[in-house]
């Protein structure tokens, strides 16, 4: 959203001093290690349950989409905002992006055997993007998620290049501007939907 205090000029969240508090309100603690087998074997669970429908996955949940497609065959399609983490590569293939240590002390890809990777072609996924994204590292926590649209760009051209069908949006390429890492929750949120909905036609996935 910006540079506490500051907003982003032209930023699409709410500037209503009680829409800040909420939003600070929906935050939770992290109170034990990451475990994405963990969560992946959750989701699977849950779509083996429920049946074929489609995933959306939002930042940190973007692992949990890319290991839980692994265990189910009831995934339709994958939709990601702003995903970040154990970005799946071809081992040996890893692109410089993926290699670099966020803040966190990890890198974003992750190698996996080629028979996996060719896994993610099997069904449409779409990755979107919001703006503010910095073209250099003066701040190093904003331009983390510059080289994560690099990145995933970089994922969408091995993938397709194999035969997939995978698209990254970078929502200011298409006429949206202003998006906050929450585009579900922007003002413009109504535009960003329809972004989905268009696509969803369009793969014949909305029936």
């Amino acid at each position: 959203m910006g540079i506490y205090p500051d907003y982003f000029e032209g930023v699409q969240f709410s500037r209503d001093r009680e829409a800040l508090n909420q939003y600070f309100r929906q935050m939770t603690p992290t109170i034990g290690p990451l475990d994405f087998d963990v969560y992946s074997d959750a989701y699977a669970a849950l779509f083996d349950k429920i049946g074929p429908a489609i995933f959306v996955t939002h930042s940190q949940g973007g692992p949990v989409g890319w290991f839980t497609l692994l265990k189910t065959k009831n995934i339709k399609a994958i939709v990601a905002y702003e995903p970040g983490g154990s970005v799946p590569f071809p081992t040996g293939q890893v692109p410089e992006e993926g290699k670099v240590l966020t803040r966190s002390k990890k890198t974003e890809g992750i190698e996996v055997p080629m028979a996996v990777f060719k896994r993610y072609m099997e069904i449409p996924i779409i990755i979107y993007y919001g703006d503010n994204l910095p073209e250099t590292d003066e701040h190093p926590e904003l331009y983390e998620w510059t080289r994560r649209l690099h990145l995933m760009r970089k994922w969408a051209e091995m993938l397709n290049k194999l035969g997939g069908d995978v698209t990254v949006i970078h929502l200011p390429d298409v006429g949206l501007h202003g998006n906050t890492h929450f585009p579900m929750s922007d003002l413009n949120n109504v535009e960003v939907a329809d972004l989905l909905s268009k696509w969803l036609y369009e793969k014949q996935l909305d029936r």
